[in-house]
């Protein structure tokens, strides 16, 4: 997407969340306007939490012209954010008492820089850069070993997640990080 067109979907994007949680919450009145405190104390002081997974790439993870197939890019950085959720006793899809809520992407930027060839062993380094109130910002590096010991940049990039609650029958809305999720991330 260009550039404006990113931005104006971004806001109504943002507005339309940001209108079906106040609906969500029963009118401003019922919504939870300033968080408890465990949000001020915690979020300025969040550690960089890391995730690291190792890959061999196989024939089946290359298309037709021998290139890095970018579905395989994505779900090998998903699988290592599933290992890093998994390793705080979270995962993408919880539920508490009120119901289901999870994780789902909200946006994802990706670079390639080269392409791997076959046996090559890449290395997924994900780092949980930022937490705020509704979500969760990863940064990710996939690295490839050389023979001679150095590494080489495959690709960066970045994706956020937000906090929604699927109620059954009805669409997803954002809702706050509840602590206890907060205290297990951080």
């Amino acid at each position: 997407m260009t550039g404006w067109l990113h931005d104006v979907w971004s806001r109504i994007l943002n507005r339309l969340f940001t209108a079906r949680r106040w609906h969500a919450c029963g009118g401003y009145n019922n919504a939870k306007l300033f968080p408890s405190t465990f949000y001020w104390s915690q979020l300025s002081s969040l550690k960089s939490s890391q995730q690291q997974r190792s890959i061999t790439v196989c024939e089946g993870d290359l298309n037709g012209f021998g290139a890095l197939r970018l579905d395989h890019l994505i779900r090998w950085v998903e699988e290592t954010e599933y290992e890093f959720l998994r390793s705080r006793q979270l995962s993408v899809s919880l539920t508490d008492e009120r119901g289901q809520f999870g994780f789902p992407r909200l946006d994802l930027q990706l670079e390639v820089l080269h392409w791997p060839a076959i046996n090559n062993q890449l290395f997924v380094q994900l780092t949980l850069e930022q937490v705020t109130f509704k979500k969760l910002r990863y940064v990710f590096a996939v690295d490839e070993r050389l023979e001679d010991g150095e590494s080489r940049a495959i690709a960066r990039g970045s994706y956020s997640a937000a906090c929604c609650r699927f109620p059954s029958g009805e669409f997803p809305y954002p809702i706050l990080i509840p602590d206890w999720v907060l205290e297990r991330l951080t």
